[in-house]
């Protein structure tokens, strides 16, 4: 429609017009769907991404030009069965098997029931957390944190994941922390978060990531990393080494994240 619009991200910028069309996910339609097209992408992560494009999933007051996000859309228009999309991350890597289910959830892919949370603040996908511990030490209390899939590790305050890579015996190198070869698991300190009094436990086999490559011994990188930028009510980002581990369901009807512990058998 000739709107311009920019985005300054953690990790790079995008700039250039807004357009508007029928937007469909299989037999979803959205009808008249604003969204933007770029032009201009300066940034390193815009050249070795993976990928054609960013689906935001937040909340409109976060959304650039007050523009209706696709899902919010999809619910006006009685498109989906209920007001909630689902995130099921696999464990293994390379297989295309994760899923994102618009409307529900893929009983499938959890086990047990669903524990939710209520959002604190529209816009990310914003909770309250009581505790973060890391084995033996109170690392935070009462504090805030963002529920999301755009952040592939565990993001915290500098300083605090600088505390925690220490512990893990990691190179630090900026954004990484890198193990020159891979730790024993069982002798790494269990992560536990706490959200309405349950907690959701992370062992060292979930908070470290093994990366392979063909020919290549097996590289170990921590999950925990530290945002210099991040806002100062913010004490963590529950990204996909959280939600890998616990099924995820964001339900924008009832203002609210559900958990529930993902089946990956």
């Amino acid at each position: 429609n000739g709107t311009k619009f920019s985005i300054l991200y953690g990790s790079g910028a995008v700039e250039g017009v807004c357009d508007q069309d029928l937007v469909t996910f299989g037999y979803l339609k959205a009808q008249n769907q604003i969204f933007a097209e770029t032009t201009k992408e300066p940034g390193l992560p815009w050249l070795v991404g993976r990928f054609d494009g960013i689906l935001g999933m937040g909340w409109k007051e976060i959304s650039v030009n007050k523009i209706t996000p696709v899902f919010q859309t999809l619910m006006e228009q009685k498109e989906v069965e209920a007001g909630q999309f689902s995130f099921y991350l696999s464990a293994t890597p390379g297989k295309g098997l994760s899923e994102l289910a618009l409307g529900g959830v893929d009983a499938d892919h959890f086990t047990g029931s669903f524990t939710y949370t209520n959002v604190t603040k529209d816009g990310y996908w914003q909770i309250a957390a009581q505790k973060l511990t890391f084995g033996n030490a109170t690392v935070n209390s009462n504090f805030q944190a963002v529920v999301d899939s755009g952040t592939s590790l565990l993001a915290f305050p500098l300083g605090k994941a600088v505390e925690m890579n220490k512990q893990l015996g990691c190179q630090d190198y900026g954004l990484e922390c890198v193990f020159e070869a891979c730790p024993d698991f069982n002798k790494l300190p269990v992560m536990t978060v706490t959200i309405d009094g349950k907690p959701y436990t992370l062992d060292a086999s979930d908070y470290i990531l093994q990366i392979q490559q063909e020919g290549q011994p097996t590289q170990c990188i921590s999950g925990i990393m530290g945002m210099p930028a991040l806002p100062e009510h913010l004490g963590a980002i529950l990204g996909d080494v959280f939600m890998r581990k616990y099924y995820t369901t964001f339900d924008m009807a009832n203002n609210r994240v559900g958990f529930a512990l993902a089946n990956h058998n």
